[in-house]
């Protein structure tokens, strides 16, 4: 039988929660690995920027729910 998505999240949902958690650290390793480090410099610059404007007043910040609602309503229109 091959090897499915469906089989692997199954076996790894059996595995108790220490084995998960080191699972998932060696998956986003292993997804990180693989960042173009262009795009995750200009990721980083970004996340700056949008902080700073945060710092200094010029954006307000959506609670977390109400940005759900909103990325919802956008989504399904």
């Amino acid at each position: 039988m091959p090897v499915t998505l469906e089989s692997v999240y199954a076996d790894a949902m059996s595995l108790p929660d220490d084995a998960k958690q080191e699972l998932v650290e060696r998956l986003v390793t292993e997804l990180q690995a693989e960042v173009d480090p262009e795009l995750e410099q200009l990721h980083i610059e970004d996340a700056k920027r949008r902080r700073d404007a945060m710092r200094a007043g010029a954006v307000q910040s959506v609670p977390g729910p109400e940005a759900l609602k909103l990325a919802r309503a956008a989504i399904i229109r």
